[in-house]
């Protein structure tokens, strides 16, 4: 391991986890945003989850997603009673962004079953938009969310941090 993995190891180990209950989600909100041409309310949750699969090996020097988990595994049943809190608050906005600090289509992040809850309970939304890591975007995966979601539009974020090979490497992990 690289001296700048271990000091990272060393920085997430250290991070204060903001959720001690894995039961209730990070945060939750409304906000504008645009959807097909037109300015639109978005409902944004943020979900407690153990956190980033990287950020728990050693994590990238500028990602404090790791503040924002709960440090430990989450079972689909606590995301269910996430999603019942924050579903109080949701009033058909028809674009969802889902978040976990982490990668939603990690399936140690998010368990299927939970996946399929999280995604099926926005009936109303046109689009549902998460973030992912690349390497969980599979064809299997993606055939399973259009099978939940049907014909709406659902929309994987990916991170660029930079697109230099040796800044990603030495500066960034």
């Amino acid at each position: 391991m690289s001296e700048l993995q271990e000091l990272c190891r060393t920085f997430s180990s250290k991070a204060s986890h903001t959720r001690v209950s894995p039961t209730r989600p990070i945060r939750w909100w409304t906000e504008k945003d645009r959807l097909d041409g037109s300015v639109v309310d978005a409902f944004v949750v943020i979900f407690a989850t153990g956190g980033c699969s990287w950020a728990q090996r050693s994590g990238c020097t500028m990602c404090g997603y790791g503040n924002d988990s709960v440090g430990t595994a989450v079972s689909a049943a606590d995301l269910e009673q996430q999603l019942q809190t924050a579903l109080r608050d949701y009033h058909g906005e028809p674009l969802v962004k889902i978040f976990n600090s982490g990668s939603f289509l990690d399936e140690d992040e998010i368990p299927l079953p939970a996946r399929k809850t999280l995604l099926s309970a926005f009936q109303n939304a046109t689009k549902i938009s998460v973030e992912s890591r690349p390497e969980y975007i599979t064809e299997k995966t993606l055939i399973h969310i259009q099978e939940i979601l049907g014909a709406r539009q659902f929309e994987v974020g990916i991170g660029l941090e930079t697109a230099n090979d040796v800044v990603r490497d030495k500066a960034i992990n």
